[in-house]
């Protein structure tokens, strides 16, 4: 029997686990798998890091990581989700016909490793979603991943970046009137197919803001450390989407994360142009009132530089506030790295491939995904 929006919205309540799947989606058992370690690819990488000029915006600070140990030539290589659906090596989809909210199947027929970021959007199918953290497909794979809904009045197929427009003019409908079909039996009448069409995901050229990654990080670090896999509490994130909308001045119809990203788009971009990614850098440090919100880190200049334009969008679409910055920024990220060098992580063996490292320190959370002794990428949420 169908599910009504509203029953899903219970469910995804609840959370995700993110257990591995196999090709047909069936749970696999991950229990006395996780085990707590130094995570020395991440300290390694960490090691690696030289914190570069930092440049305000606004009363905010952005702060680039350059690499100054050179990496091993094809260390930590990866294709980006963008690249790999613009080629047509991989597919994001709903699980099935009738989808999930907290799930999404990923399809990658890709000769290298496809990368899959924490707070990356997926646009499209049967609502807006972002990926619950970093993750790692192998080439000729199939694979289910955890995700959080961020455009929550929505539950029905229809484009993707296009259809924003749409969504504008109107309170946000929170009330979770969208029905799923009727028929649970898997046809087709909402127009999908598995492989694309009206299920397929298209990628988004910008991240979820640099604030609301950090909060939902945060929380599923929590829970992968609590045994509870990648669950960042569905309701959460739903409040956060809410928060940034309202700063936005902006009013969604499906309370859609994307439409208060897009009322900013124009100033972001603009700004972009005189943030250019630099020949050895692997991530960026946001940080405000001299406390770090955030940073990415990544296991290569090739990777970062492919992420670059989005994630530093992510950044400045989430700006709120004007004034000078305050604070020593580089000598506030150079402290945040020195601490999370001697930091212990707990690691669980990934969706997908690899393994994924969380943990806390203090007022930080941090999470990585690895690979054959290889970082390649990491996020740090401060304050």
């Amino acid at each position: 029997m169908e599910l009504s929006h509203a029953a899903r919205v219970r469910a995804a309540e609840r959370g995700a686990t993110g257990a591995p799947t196999n090709k047909k989606g069936t749970c696999m058992n991950q229990a006395g798998m996780m085990s707590e370690d130094g995570g020395s690819e991440l300290s390694a990488l960490l090691a690696s890091v030289e914190v570069g000029d930092p440049l305000a915006v606004g009363a905010q600070t952005i702060v680039p990581l350059l690499r100054v140990v050179q990496a091993p030539r094809g260390a930590s290589k990866a294709t980006l989700l963008g690249e790999a659906l613009a080629k047509g090596e991989a597919t994001v989809t709903e699980v099935c016909l009738d989808g999930s909210v907290n799930e999404v199947r990923v399809r990658h027929a890709g000769k290298e490793l496809l990368l899959l970021l924490d707070g990356d959007q997926l646009l499209g199918a049967r609502q807006n979603r972002v990926f619950n953290a970093s993750f790692l497909v192998m080439p000729g794979s199939d694979v289910v991943l955890p995700v959080s809904c961020v455009e929550r009045g929505r539950w029905a197929y229809q484009g993707g970046e296009g259809d924003a427009a749409a969504r504008h003019g109107g309170p946000a409908d929170l009330q979770y009137g969208h029905d799923g079909p009727s028929d649970g039996d898997g046809g087709d009448e909402d127009g999908g197919d598995e492989d694309g069409g009206a299920m397929a995901f298209s990628a988004s050229n910008v991240t979820a803001t640099m604030m609301i990654r950090s909060q939902k990080m945060r929380r599923v670090t929590t829970s992968v450390r609590q045994g509870r896999g990648y669950d960042a509490d569905q309701r959460a994130v739903w409040t956060d989407v809410d928060n940034y909308l309202k700063k936005s001045g902006v009013y969604s119809t499906t309370a859609a994360l994307q439409d208060g990203i897009d009322s900013r788009r124009g100033a972001a971009d603009r700004a972009l142009i005189q943030i250019p990614a630099q020949p050895t850098q692997i991530g960026m440090a946001l940080v405000v009132d001299g406390a770090l919100v955030a940073m990415d880190l990544f296991g290569s200049p090739e990777l970062y530089a492919s992420s670059h334009e989005k994630i530093v969008r992510g950044i400045l679409t989430g700006i709120d506030s004007s004034g000078p910055a305050r604070g020593d920024a580089r000598q506030v990220v150079s402290d945040v790295i020195t601490r999370l060098g001697r930091a212990k992580a707990s690691r669980r063996p990934a969706p997908g491939c690899g393994d994924t490292l969380h943990g806390e320190l203090d007022e930080l959370a941090f999470a990585a995904v690895v690979h054959e002794g290889e970082a390649y990428h990491a996020m740090v949420a401060g304050a």
